[in-house]
């Protein structure tokens, strides 16, 4: 359903469009290990980017349509050279989350929100 989602979704479109232009693979773990996040974006030795969403903690569309946003921001980082797992990498990936879930960019006010609840939760997807 996920992999339906990014394929008739606008804005998920844009994501996919992305991430094949930096030859980015997503995959699916639909193993029972709990990770306790909805992804990872990691980079091998050999330079290959892969996403991949952990279905048990993602298990509705709407979760996995946005770990993939989320996590498509670390890729698209990390594709353009930049460090991946800090503050303001996390605050991009969750100002791109507030993009696609309302259609718009966030406020200052929204975008000071978001920077405050990153830090104060220390949320790591």
């Amino acid at each position: 359903m996920d992999s339906q989602a990014v394929i008739d979704h606008p804005f998920l479109a844009r994501v996919r469009k992305q991430l094949e232009q930096y030859d980015v693979q997503l995959t699916y773990d639909f193993s029972l290990s709990s990770y306790e996040k909805h992804g990872t974006t990691t980079r091998t030795l050999d330079g290959h980017i892969n996403i991949t969403i952990f279905k048990q903690n993602a298990m509705t569309v709407e979760q996995g349509t946005l770990a993939i946003v989320h996590e498509s921001s670390h890729a698209i980082a990390v594709a353009r050279g930049q460090i991946i797992g800090t503050q303001i990498d996390e605050y991009r990936a969750f100002r791109r989350e507030f993009l696609f879930q309302y259609g718009r960019r966030p406020s200052l006010i929204e975008r000071l929100a978001l920077f405050k609840i990153q830090i104060s939760t220390g949320t790591i997807f």
